[in-house]
């Protein structure tokens, strides 16, 4: 049996140097600028939201102090024969207490004697009504936004019938 198919030679073919496959140079450096990039805003972010939580953890501590002085506040006596001198109209000097983990905080106490007149009114012994102001500032916080909105705490007194 005789083939019909005219005979050919097998093809060898040269491997030239636009075929071969790999990453060039330029390529490598490319794609590593731009993982590097995306790092560092992924770093970046990293870093805010470690900050952003530092700052929370400051005004959580704020908000703790402030309401255990406010706790303070309610417990004295504002009866018709008796006013503890904690509920003594004016503004108090600041004081400077320290955190557990040692972080300082600014606490600074007004009592308002009339709340519906403009101002901080001074010590009154015929008033029943009494405004009591708290406001817990963080001092040892690297954030600005967390010393600027201290934390603030506003409650009333009625005097008691005893």
């Amino acid at each position: 049996m005789q083939n019909d198919y005219p005979q050919t030679k097998p093809v060898l073919r040269s491997i030239s140097s636009s075929s071969e496959t790999g990453f060039t140079l330029i390529e490598a450096v490319i794609s590593i600028v731009i993982m590097g990039i995306v790092a560092f805003g992924t770093g970046s972010g990293f870093i805010q939201a470690v900050k952003l939580n530092a700052g929370n953890n400051d005004r959580t501590q704020a908000m703790t102090i402030a309401q255990l002085r406010l706790e303070e506040v309610r417990a004295v006596r504002f009866t018709p024969t008796v006013t503890d001198p904690v509920l003594s109209g004016g503004t108090r000097s600041p004081e400077l207490v320290n955190s557990l983990n040692g972080r300082p905080f600014q606490i600074d106490i007004t009592v308002d004697d009339d709340p519906f007149t403009t101002g901080i009114q001074p010590a009154n012994s015929a008033a029943n009504l009494k405004e009591i102001t708290i406001v817990v500032t963080p001092l040892g916080s690297s954030e600005q936004w967390v010393k600027a909105f201290p934390v603030r705490l506003v409650t009333r007194r009625v005097r008691s019938v005893q």
